[in-house]
């Protein structure tokens, strides 16, 4: 299934700064995200308060040698180590969000959800240090949102996503390290 990409997606982060996801045109990393790789994940959360939607981590392994990110130096996410060992995932409600909006325990953990990939985008990443750009699978998941409403945070006004890979640009020091975010 050919997706178009004429649409730019806006997000607004926890305290209303505006996210632009740029569309990226990989039919092959979309194609094989599709049909060869389980839309299925298990809700979890950190010990920090991070929920996110666990999914295989082939969507990072198997997707990242087909990201093209001329001009810069690309990295697999930071997401197998350190404070944020969630590994390949879809973000439900940051540690901020949970925290901010006092969302107390999450009955539904452990739940199997499925979500759907609607295309491939670029984001720059504010706020994020050491990292220049982000690319990412975008998915639809109306289970996430529903939590989301459930547990009183806003809805998402961007497709929820799986960060496939971070880059360093070449401008900079291409060898610098990628600290962690939520």
């Amino acid at each position: 299934m050919h997706i178009a990409f004429t649409i730019l997606f806006v997000a607004l982060s926890l305290f209303g700064e505006a996210i632009e996801v740029m569309p990226v045109d990989n039919f092959e990393l979309i194609e094989l995200a599709q049909t060869e790789l389980s839309a299925v994940g298990t809700l979890r959360q950190t010990d920090q308060g991070f929920v996110y939607l666990a999914v295989d981590e082939a969507f990072i392994y198997r997707l990242f040698p087909l990201v093209k990110g001329e001009g810069y130096e690309l990295h697999i996410p930071p997401y197998f180590s350190g404070k944020l060992q969630a590994g390949a995932h879809v973000t439900v409600m940051s540690s901020a969000e949970v925290a901010h909006y006092d969302v107390g325990a999450i009955e539904e953990l452990g739940e199997q959800i499925g979500f759907v990939i609607i295309g491939f985008g670029f984001i720059d990443p504010k706020g994020w240090p050491g990292a220049d750009g982000l690319w990412c699978l975008l998915v639809e998941c109306p289970r996430l949102s529903e939590l989301r409403v459930k547990y009183g945070l806003p809805l998402k006004d961007m497709a929820f996503h799986i960060t496939v890979a971070i880059g360093v640009s070449l401008e900079r020091h291409p060898s610098e390290s990628v600290a962690e975010a939520d």
